[in-house]
């Protein structure tokens, strides 16, 4: 029982404490939207050939092919341990860890993204890049 209350108010910190989360899930999703703006910032500087390539090329856009990520804090795919590592950077760091996070896989993929066409790259980011 006490692994429950622990998992509760573990949540109910993500949510409701500092880092706000439950904003991404709202119905205007003010804080995905701010993340996403964020990451096409970030994408301009750091990897604007990414970014041509998601917008011009496949006519994708940022929140086509990142919010699922945010959405789940990158653990959708992932093997628990590795889950459990990304969940635990984000309650000690916040979102700004998640961000990076993305900015060097998307770095360290770029090669590949840049080959990948349309629907099979928004497969590839979702499920594949991570």
């Amino acid at each position: 029982m006490e692994e429950d209350d622990d998992a509760f108010w573990c949540l109910e910190e993500l949510l409701c404490g500092e880092h706000q989360w439950r904003d991404i899930f709202r119905e205007d999703t003010p804080r995905l939207i701010d993340l996403l703006n964020r990451i096409e910032e970030k994408l301009k500087k750091k990897c604007p050939k990414v970014l041509n390539h998601l917008v011009q090329t496949t006519q994708l856009n940022v929140a086509a092919a990142f919010s699922s990520i945010f959405i789940t804090l990158f653990v959708y795919d992932l093997p628990l341990d590795q889950a459990i590592r990304v969940f635990e950077m984000f309650l000690l760091d916040g979102e700004r860890v998640l961000i990076k996070m993305l900015i060097r896989m998307v770095k360290s993929k770029q090669k590949k993204i840049l080959q990948i066409k349309e629907l099979d790259l928004l497969q590839y980011i979702r499920s594949q890049m991570i």
